[in-house]
């Protein structure tokens, strides 16, 4: 993946000296003379403005479903204490397929590669193919269109969606921002996934159905997590050792939490692999739990 370095910038609400102070997301320098270094620096922590800009800034992805915007928190995959998301093509290259171009070398009077980049399988993370609602958590309704549901998945997880409007933009945003405040109101480290899909392709239906939407449909996912990293698990054989060592942690970003898995070495491959339920059960381990406790904290929050 690489980092996602935006256009826009973003206020922080920490400076109370100044309401003109903005940050840039990544550098975090400020549009101002700050008089001390502690004005252009900030952690790893989401600000409810950075909510609703990334939020924005994921309902224009162009074409739609084209990019995954992530952040990855403390405790959760970050690889540094210092305001940073990232992004990266989606699906992610190893998962593209020949139906994702078109060849025609003209789309939409435009012959660059940009606009023939067009893809048509939303289902390639686990988070996006095959989770649904969770039956026993009844989601909440927004008055602009967002849906707000637990999903049934390995790891906690709290999916918004709706219709990409500037009413629902906006209210997604700003829901965000108040679960956001829940993870670090009881220190839970957590990943957040932004992406959105074409006109009539929501994320979670069987490939190839469509709804009636006449808009792209933006998708936000909230993973809370219970700790940054665990040992691949074995089936039991002790695969998963050698010499009487065990393997190296295995830490987890966002795109694991989606269903999307990356090895550095050949060793973590194999064992990855080894048996089925394997990743499904690293993403359990990582959990927070309990759920219904966490799902009455955002119905108060947003109801």
């Amino acid at each position: 993946s690489m980092s996602c370095h935006m256009n826009n910038t973003l206020r922080d609400e920490s400076n109370h000296n100044s309401d003109t102070s903005h940050y840039n997301t990544i550098t975090g320098t400020t549009t101002t003379d700050a008089s001390s270094s502690a004005n252009t620096w900030r952690g790893q922590s989401l600000l409810s403005s950075d909510c609703r800009d990334i939020t924005y800034l994921a309902s224009t992805i162009h074409p739609p479903g084209s990019l995954m915007l992530s952040f990855n928190s403390v405790g959760a995959g970050a690889s540094q204490n210092h305001i940073h998301c990232h992004g990266w093509v989606s699906p992610s290259p190893p998962f593209l397929v020949e139906s994702d171009f078109n060849h025609d070398g003209d789309v939409n009077g435009s012959d660059d590669v940009a606009s023939s980049f067009q893809p048509n399988n939303f289902h390639r993370y686990a988070v996006t193919g095959v989770a649904v609602d969770a039956t026993n958590f009844s989601p909440l309704y927004l008055r602009h269109g967002t849906k707000i549901s637990m999903l049934e998945y390995p790891c906690t997880c709290i999916k918004l969606s709706s219709v990409s409007s500037p009413l629902a933009i906006v209210e997604m945003g700003e829901s965000l921002a108040k679960i956001v405040e829940i993870a670090q109101g009881i220190k839970v480290p957590h990943n957040v996934a932004w992406t959105n899909t074409p006109p009539g392709m929501g994320c979670n239906e069987p490939y190839g159905e469509r709804n009636e939407d006449s808009a792209p449909r933006l998708e936000i996912y909230i993973f809370f997590r219970s700790k940054s990293q665990t040992i691949i698990p074995d089936d039991g054989s002790g695969a998963n050792t050698s010499g009487g060592d065990k393997v190296d942690n295995f830490r987890l970003g966002a795109s694991e939490m989606l269903g999307l898995f990356h090895s550095s070495s050949k060793k973590q491959l194999e064992l990855l692999s080894s048996w089925d339920g394997c990743m499904e059960q690293i993403l359990r381990d990582v959990s927070w739990e309990p759920r219904r406790v966490l799902w009455e904290k955002v119905c108060n929050i947003l109801k």
